[in-house]
């Protein structure tokens, strides 16, 4: 764990300007959060060979001012951002307890997309990662290849360290960016995302059976043993 400890908050200090460098107009300026990134989620029951969802970057909310969800987020992450070392690893704790509770239930891809793909295979929030390939806020949904490029490195260590068996993508841009990169032996799905995930969409529900029938039994054997 001292080691995912350690690169959330590498990642957690990205600078934004470098991040944004090449496509400087990609970048969101309405408030103290777009310039803060977003390292990500490890469920407290969460371990290697388990399930990980991986979205393209945090949600654009549509107005400037901070939702209590993201005021809680914005608070937990400046603390670990600026925590000493002998506080590193209880600050990473509350970061993620905070997340799981306060924060993520309240997002919509959480409670429209991913909430029933997990319901399908018997498992939950906390046994599970969560991911995005760009880290901060970006100005529009359409982002440019720069950025994955940019943040890429990081995301690729995340999932060293995580070595999830199953991989869970959302939406079809974000597969479009993830798999010529991915290089890792998880299996793969793929779920398509309502626009502004307001939905689920009829398709993800077919998926979200097949999904079901093939990794339930597999998820349920090695979260036995992960548990063991």
């Amino acid at each position: 764990m001292a080691a995912i400890v350690a690169l959330w908050h590498e990642v957690a200090n990205s600078d934004h300007t470098s991040v944004f460098k090449q496509a400087p107009q990609a970048a969101r300026k309405r408030n103290a959060f777009d310039k803060i990134p977003q390292p990500g989620f490890v469920g407290p029951h969460y371990r290697p060979g388990g399930m990980l969802f991986m979205g393209k970057n945090p949600g654009n909310d549509p107005g400037a001012e901070l939702s209590p969800p993201d005021t809680a987020q914005l608070r937990l992450i400046d603390a670990f951002i600026k925590s000493r070392p002998e506080k590193l690893r209880a600050a990473f704790d509350d970061l993620m307890e905070g997340l799981l509770h306060s924060v993520m239930p309240h997002w919509l891809i959480v409670r429209v997309l991913v909430n029933p793909v997990l319901d399908s295979v018997s498992r939950s929030l906390s046994e599970v990662a969560y991911l995005n390939m760009v880290k901060f806020h970006t100005e529009s949904t359409n982002l440019p290849k720069s950025l994955f490029d940019q943040s890429w490195p990081q995301t690729a260590a995340q999932l060293t360290l995580l070595d999830p068996a199953v991989i869970v993508v959302l939406g079809l841009s974000t597969a479009k960016a993830f798999f010529p990169r991915y290089t890792g032996q998880a299996r793969n799905y793929v779920f398509p995302r309502s626009n502004g995930d307001k939905y689920l969409e009829n398709r993800a529900k077919g998926l979200i059976t097949d999904f079901a029938q093939k990794e339930k039994a597999k998820l349920a054997a090695a979260y036995s043993l992960l548990d063991a």
